[in-house]
């Protein structure tokens, strides 16, 4: 599947203007919840530091961090099972 160009947009808008306050509000327009990966790009790509980008970067670490607990809780759960 093709992306759609429309959606490179906010990328484009954060290399040619980085830090601008109305790239950051196209950013946001376009942030998908449950898709951070996206959002997190083209804040990074703009540089934005701001309140916002900063909880996001934190909400995401905490999501990760809590995916690396069920993910080492799966693995000792599967050596168990080739033990038995």
């Amino acid at each position: 599947m093709l992306m759609s160009k429309w959606t490179t947009i906010p990328f484009i808008l954060a290399i040619v203007f980085p830090g601008d306050s109305e790239v950051h509000e196209v950013i946001w327009e376009r942030h998908e919840p449950s898709q951070p990966g996206g959002t997190l790009n083209a804040l990074t790509i703009g540089r934005f530091a701001t309140p916002d980008a900063t909880a996001l970067r934190i909400e995401v670490l905490v999501r990760l961090d809590g995916l690396n607990e069920i993910l080492l809780a799966s693995i000792v759960v599967e050596d168990n099972r080739n033990v038995s």
